[in-house]
């Protein structure tokens, strides 16, 4: 009798136990829409950076998910100073191997967006180092995008069209447009704007609701935009 007893106490502990989980996970489901929808929706970072500052946010989420949130709403503003303060990983801080390598492509984007080659070099170096070993192919194209970023970006070598146009041959419809738009830098690049201008009129047909989609026209009426960005 008494076993019974404490296996009815147990299989109740094991089911409050999942109850628990699955709340919490349905809880901060709901905490990082809310911020994402104040952010990118209602494009109110004061609120959001509030949000951020909660105590109660550490109840839910994790100390390395807030150290992102916080890095995102500094990419949000565009403030390069702001940036680079969120992407200083304070050392009580631990993160998962995806929360880090997330960093590091943040970081390293903006890097190369702003031009910064020297924090560029060092995050593609950091995202190298973390995916050294790995033989997965979404994180071997993980490095693979890192490494086109900064050579385009930031070498600017015009010895990358031959692979861009390789594999803008038999790509999708969003990456093909950002595709498009490398080349359209990197014929930039070699003095060709004739053919920079044809490969952004067929980027902005891929970039239709895509944030790059600006960039794409302002370029096409100043082809000098490609130089920075």
């Amino acid at each position: 009798m008494l076993f019974g007893i404490n296996v009815v106490y147990l299989l109740i502990l094991v089911a409050v136990s999942f109850g628990f989980v699955f709340g919490v996970r349905a809880l901060q489901k709901t905490v990082l829409a809310e911020l994402s929808r104040t952010l990118y929706v209602e494009k109110d970072a004061e609120r959001y950076a509030l949000m951020l500052n909660s105590r109660l946010l550490f109840l839910v989420l994790r100390r390395g998910t807030v150290a992102l949130l916080r890095l995102d709403g500094a990419l949000f503003s565009g403030s390069a100073d702001a940036v680079w303060e969120a992407c200083a990983i304070p050392d009580n801080i631990k993160l998962r191997p995806e929360e880090r390598l997330n960093w590091y492509q943040k970081a390293l984007s903006f890097a190369v967006m702003s031009g910064d080659g020297r924090r560029a070099e060092d995050y593609l170096a950091r995202i190298e180092r973390l995916l050294e070993k790995e033989t997965d192919e979404s994180l071997k194209a993980i490095r693979a995008e890192a490494r086109q970023l900064y050579g385009v970006y930031i070498q600017k070598d015009t010895s990358l069209i031959e692979k861009l146009e390789e594999e803008a041959a038999g790509c999708g419809d969003a990456r093909l447009g950002l595709l498009l738009y490398r080349l359209a830098k990197l014929y930039h690049f070699t003095g060709d704007d004739a053919k920079a201008v044809s490969l952004l009129k067929k980027a902005a047909l891929h970039l239709r609701n895509s944030p790059w989609l600006d960039t794409a026209e302002r370029a096409l009426s100043d082809t000098s935009v490609l130089e920075a960005e």
